[in-house]
């Protein structure tokens, strides 16, 4: 065992810069997305039903705001900015923290004005708000900060940064909930309280690096990137985020606490798509540069089918997860697990095909399509929350993934006969067939959970197929490891 750790470590220390910092990355963003989740079992059971749905309002309406005051100047127009200016990246950080910052301040002068009808909007307080306007500030420099290290592969500040808010956040946010009686606007103002104080220093460390603060060329070039974009990032968060919303005020902040714990375990699927999918898109455009097609095709079906066995697990087990993450209180809402989850499939097959477009500089339909998968999702929320209650949001937000994805098929293959001299690059009857086996699965466990000796039987069924099958389940595996394979 100690050799093989030694052989380990060896490996590690002659792999090049880019590449470890690579995998420290992958690890930060790990204990971002994941951390939040690692800390739901704790703060579920401090806070009250109500208490926790104010919290996750806030997180929603956070969301919301940061895209406008950011101008999500934050994401990829910065990595593109870093190669355009590469002579001077100080100078390209310090103008967008600037913009950031005037565009921010713009925003809470406006709220001020108009305090009354936006609290009654989001139903926060002009406290919590005003705050939420001092995190954006200071949390999107740490982003830039962050960012800006990313390009020069400098991995170590980023993690200890990472951790340590990470870190700072489950700590003040657990002193303060138990010092407090408004526990809920505890949990916010701990939050918010962390990620000014970290955010403050990464912005002062960003002032110091450049003599000019603002720099007329990178905040035009900046603008006419995003612009563009501004439709999409709106409507990816109208599919994610924008059920809260509509449950608060159709259905009541209790329920809105239901949804966001059954949401949070089907997001534990979204941090395994999309590290694969991160891994994938380097082996994908280097099939595509050769010219390789049909090993796409392949692979995606051996991968697909590999994230079919995890996702059908999480809902097979969502009556445990649910409990282990909140407890008894919440166990109602177990019935939104399958559907969230099954939405990360499509996610995952859809994230597939948009990678081909971006390839071929066919993004353009990447945004109308988002725009009228959040249209749809908007207008069917309205229909069936009042219906069918909160429960109906998970499915609401199945049935857009589903569009989304069966639009990106047909538009990929009309983009793949339009630049290549093949007829298809993915096949339809395949996907058809993995996509029917887990939906008639999910239908199968939603009455399962009402009989646990039976669902166990199925699962322990199930499992005996998976390890019957087990040697191709490790080709997909190795497809993550070998040469030939995604790396």
């Amino acid at each position: 065992m100690k050799r093989k750790w030694n052989t380990i470590l060896k490996r590690y220390h002659q792999m090049p810069v880019a590449a470890k910092a690579g995998i420290w990355f992958i690890i930060c963003s790990v204990i971002q997305k994941s951390f939040s989740l690692i800390t739901t079992p704790i703060f579920t059971r401090l806070l009250t039903k109500e208490q926790y749905g104010e919290y996750n309002i806030y997180l929603t309406w956070l969301q919301v705001i940061t895209i406008i005051c950011t101008f999500r100047l934050d994401f990829g127009v910065f990595n593109k900015g870093m190669s355009k200016y590469k002579e001077d990246k100080d100078g390209y950080t310090i103008t967008m923290q600037t913009t950031t910052t005037i565009i921010t301040l713009i925003g809470l002068i406006v709220y001020l004005i108009f305090q009354n009808f936006i609290n009654q909007l989001t139903g926060l307080s002009t406290l919590v708000t005003i705050f939420i306007f001092m995190e954006i500030l200071f949390l999107s420099a740490m982003n830039f900060w962050m960012l800006r290290q990313r390009y020069d592969f400098k991995y170590r500040g980023v993690v200890l940064a990472v951790v340590g808010m990470s870190f700072a956040n489950l700590v003040i946010g657990l002193v303060a909930v138990l010092l407090m009686e408004e526990k809920g606007f505890a949990r916010i103002l701990s939050c918010i309280m962390v990620q000014v104080c970290f955010g403050f220093v990464f912005y002062i460390i960003n002032m110091k690096k450049s003599k000019k603060i603002y720099i007329v060329e990178y905040i035009r070039f900046a603008f006419l990137f995003n612009l563009p974009l501004i439709p999409h990032y709106f409507s990816s968060y109208i599919l994610e985020q924008s059920d809260r919303i509509m449950i608060q005020k159709m259905c009541g902040v209790q329920q809105v606490a239901l949804y966001s714990v059954s949401y949070n375990i089907g997001m534990l699927a979204k941090i395994v798509v999309n590290s694969v999918n991160n891994a994938l898109i380097p082996w994908q455009y280097r099939k595509l540069e050769e010219k390789q097609y049909k090993v796409i095709d392949t692979n995606l079906i051996m991968l697909t089918t590999g994230m079919l066995i995890i996702l059908i697990l999480c809902i097979a087990f969502a009556p445990e997860l649910v409990y282990v993450m909140a407890g008894k209180e919440y166990m109602e809402a177990i019935y939104v697990v399958p559907p969230v989850t099954l939405s990360m499939f499509f996610v995952f097959i859809y994230g597939v095909f948009c990678n081909i477009e971006f390839f071929y500089d066919a993004n353009k339909f990447t945004m109308v399509n988002s725009l009228v998968a959040a249209g749809i999702n908007l207008g069917l929320n309205f229909i069936f929350i009042p219906i069918f209650g909160y429960v109906a949001a998970g499915y609401t937000t199945l049935v857009c993934y589903i569009f989304l994805t069966v639009t990106h098929f047909f538009y990929v293959n009309y983009v793949y006969r339009n630049t290549t001299e093949e007829k298809q690059i993915f096949s339809m009857a395949s996907l058809a067939r993995l996509s029917v086996l887990i939906i008639v699965i999910t239908g199968i466990f939603l009455v399962l959970y009402k009989n646990a000796v039976i669902r166990y039987l199925f699962i322990i069924v199930g499992l005996i197929g998976v390890v019957a099958k087990r040697k191709q389940i490790m080709n997909i595996i190795k497809l993550l490891i070998k040469k030939e394979g995604i790396q």
